[in-house]
């Protein structure tokens, strides 16, 4: 296997694949660097020069319209991953700002990042990758090959592939702002990271007129570039009380300079009657039979019926956003019995396989037994497969289905309804379902086992208290989503 070192020095004592690895040739890699020093006495890029220099790790700015705002501007982000087999190509941005999207850049405003960093730095997700690999065959060089191959395949599979996307986005960010600013990045200091953090603070959002990372969000960047050196056997530097006082000295000044009205809003619980009003709005587009949903003219009405039924599913399941949103076909069924749903993408649990089966039984749960069905037939009448997402349509190509999903199809059923704005300086996310639901359980007096057991939560955790609202008082429509949960509630199935 062919190796050369990164003359930049940027990551010392490591090597880095130029040829063999095959998503880094040396044509598609050095090309840029090529274009960017003869620029003054070469002609521009083409677009089809530009599309054939992107990789997965390449380092693109994209011309955006800003939420509130008539210009548009240039966001950075990476590009994850690329589809070659659909025409244009299909390129998976994941957006400095922790936003992700699915587009072909043959078709947008963009720029590459300057060809001098991106060189050096946008591929760090596959040399990184590599490096490791590379790190732990040298550690079990005595191990026979066969069993060796095992063992680095399955350390391999020690990140979650969502984890593994958020870490590398991370990873990315921080190696380029070192070598912008000529900091060593591995090993990478405390004062580093804290210069690192406060240009993330300065970015402004897309979506709103504010931060474009809130304090409460800095996590996944600290904990990426803590793996990034834990995996090259050295000391973390994001972490300690220095950490820790920028941390919250950022979302102090967030919280004082956050105009009244802004987008940093308290998430409070999403009240049951509110789902209520989602139920009915889906139980009358039921009344209208689901084959017109299945035709071109029918595809809008479709994408709100399955808003309205994601909604309110997720709320009868305690569901986060990520389980809610990565159901496949094949995990929900009914029978005369009830809804039988089993959940999947459990957090923290994902690297054990667990899974957990939930049964609602028959006419626990007021128009879940005419929902359920209604979508299941829509998905049947469009030829979803089996293993294919429970809510995917046919015409949606996007290639990854981010948890952020879940909150769209919330704010698109709160919208669809017209209920009640929450309370000013409160608003309602896919967060809020599921406070809602454990609020509403706790509120009517189901017991914390069996609330903890469907929420997914141990009992011996004391986060489903954060979870909870204690001052909310039981209601009519607490009783119509968990009374079912009591133990001397059900005893009739429940009627419309």
């Amino acid at each position: 296997m062919e190796h050369s070192r990164v003359s930049s020095g940027l990551i010392p004592g490591f090597v880095h694949l130029r040829t063999s690895h095959p998503t880094l040739r040396t044509t598609a890699v050095l090309q840029p660097v090529v274009s960017a020093v003869g620029a003054r006495h070469q002609s521009p890029p083409t677009l089809d020069t530009r599309l054939q220099d992107i990789v997965i790790g390449s380092r693109v700015e994209i011309l955006l319209t800003v939420a509130g705002q008539a210009s548009k501007q240039y966001y950075p982000g990476t590009v994850t991953k690329i589809d070659r087999k659909k025409s244009p190509q299909v390129h998976h941005i994941s957006y400095d700002d922790g936003d992700q999207e699915d587009l072909s850049l043959s078709e947008e405003d963009f720029k590459l990042i300057p060809a001098k960093v991106a060189t050096e730095c946008a591929k760090l997700a596959p040399f990184w990758k590599t490096n490791l690999a590379a790190r732990w065959e040298k550690e079990l060089e005595d191990v026979p090959p066969e069993e060796r191959s095992s063992i680095v395949a399955t350390m391999m599979r020690a990140l979650a592939d969502g984890s593994r996307n958020t870490y590398s986005s991370a990873q990315n960010q921080y190696i380029e702002f070192c070598a912008l600013h000529k900091l060593s990045a591995l090993p990478g200091s405390t004062v580093t990271v804290v210069r690192f953090l406060n240009s993330v603070k300065k970015r402004k959002s897309k979506r709103h007129d504010g931060p474009a990372v809130q304090a409460s969000s800095l996590q996944p960047y600290l904990s990426g570039i803590n793996k990034l050196h834990v995996d090259a056997g050295l000391e973390p530097p994001a972490l300690g009380p220095t950490i820790v006082d920028y941390r919250k000295g950022m979302g102090r000044e967030q919280q004082e300079s956050a105009p009244h009205g802004s987008n940093d809003k308290l998430r409070i619980y999403l009240p049951a009657e509110i789902v209520q009003q989602v139920r009915d709005l889906g139980l009358d587009m039921c009344k209208s039979g689901v084959a017109p949903m299945a035709t071109l003219k029918g595809r809008q009405r479709a994408v709100h019926f399955r808003s309205l039924v994601y909604t309110m599913f997720t709320y009868c399941c305690f569901s986060r956003s990520d389980t809610g949103v990565h159901l496949k076909f094949q995990d929900l069924w009914y029978n005369p019995q009830g809804v039988h749903v089993t959940l999947r993408s459990l957090k923290g649990k994902k690297h054990t396989g667990a899974i957990k089966p939930l049964q609602f039984p028959g006419g626990a749960i007021a128009g879940l037994d005419t929902l359920v069905p209604a979508f299941t037939a829509l998905q049947q009448h469009l030829g979803v497969k089996p293993d294919g997402n429970l809510w995917r349509f046919p015409w949606e190509k996007r290639g990854t289905w981010p948890a952020s999903l879940g909150d769209t199809w919330l704010q698109q059923a709160l919208k669809l309804v017209g209920g009640p704005n929450p309370p000013v300086g409160c608003k309602w996310t896919s967060h809020s379902s599921r406070k809602g639901a454990t609020t509403s359980a706790a509120a009517i007096g189901v017991v914390d086992t069996v609330y903890c057991y469907v929420g997914d939560w141990s009992i011996k955790s004391s986060t489903r208290l954060d979870y909870i609202d204690p001052t909310a008082r039981p209601t009519a429509a607490m009783l119509d989503f968990f009374g079912w949960l009591l133990p001397t509630r059900f005893s009739q199935p429940a009627q419309i």
